[in-house]
C-alpha cells in the first residue's frame, strides 16, 4: 500500500521476480491478486500477494476510498508493506496518509478474529545514513519508531494531517519494522530487495494468516477475500468471524 505513483506495483513485481529488470507499470486500479509457491512443494505454503490502488487519488472520490482499501489489505494480509518514497519519514511524506489512516472505522474491531499483520515500512530512495532527532545514526526499525512518535507541526494542516495518519497506524498496527531501499538505479537496489523479500517471506511464514488461531488455506482466503469484497462493495463495517 501507498500513495498512487511510487512505484508500488514495480516493487511488488521485482519481489516476486528477483532476475526480472526493473521496469515500469501503469497505475493499479483496485486490488489484484497474485501467487507463489515452490515448484517441487505440491503441498507448500503459498505466498498471496496482493497489489493495492495508491492512495491520494485525483479527486475526492477515488480519496474517500483509501481508508478501505488499507482496511481490507490489513485483515488479508500477514505483513502490510507500506510504501514511502523521498528518502524520510517527514510530516510532507506523512500527511497524504491521513485519509487512509483512518481505515480503523471501516473495521468492526471487537470479535474480529483475524490475526493482525506485521507493518512493514518500505523507505524508498535512501541514499544516507538514517538519522534521528538528535542527528544520531539508526537502524530503520528505531527510525521508524521515532518518527511514528515524533511531534508533529501544530499550527498547520499538514502538520495535523501527519498527527492524524501516525495516530492511525500506531492505533491499529502493533508489531512494526522498516526496511529501506535505494533508488531503482542504484546498483545495490536488487540486493535490498532480495533482503527485504527475505524479511517479508520469514514474516508471513512465522505469522500466516489465521481466523480464530486457524491459518487459512488457499480456499478460505478466496472465502475471506470473497466475504470481505460483499461487505466493502455493500458499505459495511468489516468484520472477520
Amino acid at each position: 500500500c501507498g500513495l498512487r505513483r511510487t512505484g508500488k506495483s514495480m516493487l511488488l513485481d521485482a519481489l516476486q521476480n528477483p532476475e526480472r529488470s526493473v521496469g515500469t507499470q501503469d497505475n493499479t486500479a483496485g486490488l489484484w491478486l497474485s501467487a507463489s509457491a515452490e515448484e517441487d512443494e505440491e503441498e507448500g505454503t503459498v505466498l498471496a500477494f496482493v497489489d493495492c490502488q495508491g492512495f491520494d487519488g485525483a479527486n475526492a472520490e477515488e480519496r474517500s476510498h483509501d481508508s478501505q482499501l488499507l482496511a481490507f489489505c490489513s485483515l488479508l494480509s500477514s505483513a502490510l508493506m507500506l510504501n514511502v518514497t523521498g528518502g524520510e519519514l517527514s510530516d510532507k511524506a506523512l500527511a497524504p496518509l491521513a485519509p487512509a489512516s483512518r481505515f480503523c472505522e471501516s473495521i468492526e474491531e471487537r470479535g474480529n478474529e483475524a490475526n493482525r499483520p506485521l507493518l512493514m515500512c518500505v523507505l524508498r530512495d535512501v541514499a544516507k545514513q538514517l538519522l534521528d532527532a538528535n542527528g544520531r545514526p539508526v537502524a530503520p526499525d528505531e527510525y521508524f519508531e521515532s518518527s511514528l512518535h515524533a511531534p508533529s507541526s501544530p499550527d498547520s494542516s499538514e502538520g495535523q494531517a501527519a498527527r492524524e495518519a501516525r495516530r492511525g497506524l500506531l492505533h491499529f498496527f502493533k508489531h512494526r519494522g522498516c526496511s529501506v531501499l535505494p533508488s531503482t538505479t542504484d546498483r545495490d537496489f536488487k540486493t535490498a530487495v532480495a533482503s527485504l523479500r527475505e524479511r517479508v517471506v520469514k514474516t508471513c511464514m512465522a505469522n500466516p494468516k489465521a481466523v480464530g488461531g486457524q491459518p487459512l488455506s488457499c480456499f478460505s482466503l478466496v472465502q475471506l477475500l470473497r466475504q470481505l469484497a460483499t461487505a466493502a462493495n455493500d458499505g459495511w463495517i468489516l468484520n472477520i468471524k
